[in-house]
């Protein structure tokens, strides 16, 4: 079984899968590194340069050669669930957690340099994408763990018990 990991930018998402990767003995993959690696660019990079609809389709494939993989946790980028191909590649590889985490939180942890980071952050409010965003991620995951105020080991914990049952 395959283990995507979707939710907002700065949620975690990396953090958390390799070290459930490590708890459970599983393979880990970012699909942004990937994609980074195969074009030798920044996520920012390469938005800037070609554009988010280019940068959307470079996701798209980087997930389908996923295809063969097996007990993996997949961290994705914030946007991966825009694509409903997307999402249901991920249902038929995998289960999909939704990483929650509030605005709150996530205005807590991204400083001015994650922000920098994030080209999304340049065209629009941290607030704005969640609000859009929070719906999909409740419509398509196959399970929710709240992470406010929790470790990474608690996190971890929570996703391998819900896992399980």
């Amino acid at each position: 079984m395959n283990i995507f990991l979707i939710g907002m930018m700065g949620s975690g998402k990396t953090s958390i899968g390799k070290t459930l990767s490590s708890k459970l003995d599983y393979d880990f993959v970012d699909t942004d590194q990937l994609i980074e690696k195969k074009h030798n660019l920044s996520v920012k990079e390469i938005i800037n340069q070609f554009g988010w609809v280019h940068f959307r389709a470079i996701e798209s494939i980087v997930l389908q050669h996923l295809t063969f993989n097996q007990s993996t946790i997949i961290a994705t980028g914030g946007g991966i669930i825009l694509n409903e191909d997307n999402v249901k590649f991920m249902r038929k590889n995998g289960i999909i957690i939704y990483i929650k985490v509030s605005i709150e939180e996530l205005m807590n942890r991204l400083n001015q340099q994650e922000i920098n980071k994030r080209p999304l952050l340049n065209e629009c409010s941290l607030k704005d994408i969640f609000d859009t965003r929070k719906t999909l991620y409740d419509k398509v995951c196959d399970i929710e763990i709240s992470c406010d105020g929790l470790s990474i080991e608690s996190i971890c914990d929570r996703i391998i018990i819900k896992t399980i049952d």
